[in-house]
């Protein structure tokens, strides 16, 4: 009985580590006009399209939101223009199927979200990049006063000044941009700021492949509380064939500010060796939900580690963000559900049933003749 008990707790801890479900990445709240963004992992068996996912007002009237989406690996990059109007919305993905364990499902994935009183400074489309040459990007001015609005990618910068409602079309030169997989288009005016997805497919020559480097782990995702610091410690990984050298590290302009590194500038990183870098990030008085990137370039080759952190007023750290060297474990925000708590209380239920299982043999296979009671002494005695 006891044997059969804990090839159950085994199956069982086997079934919930093969569950994958469908996850959704994106804010809850977004100003008027602005760019909707999301980002969909999961296992699917048949993978969302464009003309898949619906956007709804109030719950049930469907809006003319157009969705943009290109595919990176396993992942779904979604973007789309958002109406000048303070609504509650959602975005429905219909018509798809996918795996939750061992189970194929095939019912709507529906988010909600909504948008704010205010208005963005701008707007840009589209919200998502997948090309193999230069690409342009549209800008429109939403406010009554000028405005400047800042671009960044592969650390090169620029500015562009828009009048009131003005739309300008602005192009970037992959061939300065240089061969990558992934990389962010980072926007900003004001208090409005996109992180456009930008996938670009070029051939890359012989002695560029010999050299590739990479960050691990490849994401930062943490909350902390305000007005304190924090630190993450993250390692630049050479996975080529070859040294590098004169690697810069470069923050994007949304973190500038909010995050320092140890070091910015690598010397020579030997083939199959890496470099330890702290990430601390410093004290903010105001709650604030900020994105950006920290880029390791030599060369034109580059690599990204997305930064996502949050600041929150009397917020407790678990014990890996209190954990200075831990590396990147983020804040379960995600739980909000109560799902943590449900896995371990079932859990202890699994050992309470194992315990009571396990008493229950042991008092029907040594239970005294007759169905008396137990003979301690002729249990412990050898004789």
């Amino acid at each position: 009985m006891i044997k059969k008990g804990v090839f159950f707790l085994f199956l069982l801890i086997l079934i919930i580590n093969s569950i994958s479900a469908i996850e959704i990445e994106m804010n809850r709240e977004f100003k008027q006009g602005s760019v909707f963004s999301a980002k969909v992992s999961g296992s699917f068996i048949e993978p969302p399209l464009e003309e898949n996912i619906l956007f709804y007002r109030d719950g049930h009237i469907r809006v003319a939101i157009t969705p943009e989406m290109i595919k990176v690996n396993d992942d779904y990059y979604i973007s789309a223009s958002l109406p000048q109007t303070q609504n509650n919305f959602s975005m429905v993905l219909q018509n798809i199927k996918y795996s939750n364990g061992t189970k194929i499902l095939d019912d709507d994935i529906k988010e909600e979200f909504s948008t704010t009183d205010s208005l963005a400074v701008f707007s840009a489309s589209p919200g998502v990049i997948m090309t193999d040459k230069d690409f342009i990007i549209t800008l429109q001015n939403l406010q009554s006063g000028k405005r400047t609005i800042t671009s960044e990618i592969s650390g090169l910068s620029d500015s562009f000044e828009l009048q009131s409602g003005q739309v300008k079309k602005v192009t970037f030169d992959v061939d300065k941009i240089g061969p990558f997989i992934l990389d962010y288009l980072e926007l900003t005016s004001g208090d409005t700021s996109y992180l456009i997805p930008v996938y670009v497919f070029k051939n890359i020559s012989a002695v560029e492949k010999e050299k590739s480097f990479e960050f691990d782990p490849p994401l930062i995702n943490l909350t902390l509380p305000t007005n304190s610091s924090g630190k993450r410690i993250i390692y630049l990984n050479n996975t080529g064939e070859k040294s590098l050298e004169d690697i810069s590290l470069i923050i994007s302009n949304s973190l500038k500010g909010v995050i320092n590194l140890s070091i910015e500038d690598i010397s020579e990183l030997d083939e199959n060796s890496n470099i330890r870098i702290e990430v601390v990030f410093l004290p903010q008085s105001e709650e604030d939900n900020l994105q950006g990137h920290i880029a390791a370039r030599e060369g034109n080759m580059y690599s990204y580690i997305p930064i996502s952190v949050r600041f929150l007023d009397n917020f407790i750290p678990s014990e890996n963000d209190i954990d200075p060297y831990a590396n990147i474990t983020p804040v379960d925000d995600k739980d909000d559900s109560g799902g943590g708590s449900w896995l371990k209380l079932f859990g202890w239920l699994l050992v309470v049933v194992v315990v009571v299982a396990g008493g229950w043999f042991f008092l029907k296979k040594y239970r005294g003749a007759g169905g008396g009671p137990i003979n301690l002494l002729k249990f412990g005695s050898k004789k």
